[in-house]
């Protein structure tokens, strides 16, 4: 690999991860704030989905900061690659599932597909790098 493709890939796979520990310590130290960002309905705002999110938030900070410390050895890292790109694959999914079944969270919903999806694309398009 060429180690100007080998830099691309260093850098783009720092800044997905930075970007997936960013929302999380944003869900972690202000979810009502980042609830509110993400689109849900003010009255879903309670103790029950703070909880959830703050283990979504301890998710997205330790994969993020994970994967970026992988990278920084070698950005050839194909497996790291998968594994962030099925977590943001399922996401897509329950959210759109959770879309399609009319929950009342149509918004967070379609903003968080939004963004699972070219998160999970960018992860898979980097493990496809890794192979030529």
């Amino acid at each position: 690999m060429a180690a100007q493709d080998h830099d691309r890939m260093q850098t783009i796979a720092k800044a997905m991860s930075g970007a997936r520990a960013a929302v999380g310590v944003s869900a972690l130290l202000a979810p009502g704030f980042a609830s509110r960002v993400m689109g849900f309905p003010r009255e879903h705002d309670n103790p029950t989905a703070r909880l959830a999110g703050r283990f979504f938030g301890i998710r997205e900070v330790l994969l993020g900061a994970y994967t970026a410390a992988q990278v920084r050895r070698d950005p050839v890292q194909p497996e790291l690659y998968l594994l962030n790109a099925a977590v943001d694959g399922s996401d897509a999914v329950v959210c759109a599932l959770t879309l399609l079944g009319r929950r009342g969270v149509a918004r967070a919903s379609a903003g968080s597909l939004a963004v699972a999806l070219p998160f999970a694309a960018t992860f898979l398009w980097l493990r496809g790098s890794c192979q030529g």
